[in-house]
């Protein structure tokens, strides 16, 4: 016999449920407690409010993720495109995106576990692809260079602050950075640069980029693409 939802307490009538309220209160879920702890059943209890309500306004889970990430996209503040030269756009562009991303490390994770369409994602597309049109690259080679700077700036994002384990603690961080400082005596590149790249370099680290950001290398990587890309204009 399957258990009876308990009804809600209410101490005052409230005021119709929005769906901007449903997104607000799943992306302080999966901010302090992780994407495993997103639940319907768990949404509808944090708003005080009946199952039904939040599937009417959000559907199933799936949909509410692309609702979070359309919301990502809609608080991301871009650059004036008139302001700038394609590249320093671009660079601009892509810092915000991190800086946006980065305040929800455990959504930043899995952007490119899940496809996305919504319409925030498609104007920033259409921004992109404006700028990018305007810096002189061919018609053959706009989605080559656009779907570069799109995976360059999200693929750096996922793996950047992906997830430690849900269970992870200090004694498993404490585990793992024992485990890589023993394991490089055995190799000679890696020992010899270790104070730069320990916990800094991917393979190498033991915290995420929540705790240990990695902005200077995401500032090169992305001058390095913008440069490369200059250069198929000469």
């Amino acid at each position: 016999m399957s258990a009876t939802i308990p009804a809600p307490e209410r101490s005052t009538p409230r005021q119709p449920l929005s769906r901007g309220e449903v997104v607000d209160a799943a992306i302080r879920i999966v901010d302090s407690q992780g994407i495993e702890a997103l639940s319907m059943r768990g949404l509808a209890q944090e708003l005080n409010v009946y199952p039904s309500a939040i599937y009417w306004h959000a559907g199933n889970k799936a949909q509410l993720l692309s609702l979070i990430y359309k919301r990502l996209m809609q608080d991301l503040q871009l650059p004036d495109a008139t302001a700038l030269e394609w590249d320093e756009w671009v660079l601009a562009m892509a810092s915000a995106v991190r800086d946006e991303f980065g305040k929800h490390p455990d959504l930043a994770a899995r952007w490119g576990s899940q496809l996305q369409v919504t319409s925030s994602g498609l104007e920033f597309a259409e921004q992109v692809l404006k700028v990018l049109s305007r810096g002189g690259f061919s018609d053959v080679q706009l989605p080559l260079v656009y779907n570069t700077v799109s995976a360059a700036i999200f693929g750096w994002i996922t793996a950047e602050f992906a997830t430690e384990p849900a269970d992870a603690e200090e004694e498993w961080q404490s585990y793992l950075e024992k485990h890589v400082s023993e394991s490089i005596s055995q190799l000679p590149t890696i020992n010899r640069h270790r104070k730069n790249l320990l916990n800094q370099a991917f393979s190498l680290r033991w915290e995420s980029g929540q705790k240990a950001p990695m902005k200077a290398s995401f500032e090169f990587s992305m001058r390095v693409m913008v440069e490369g890309l200059k250069s198929l204009k000469t």
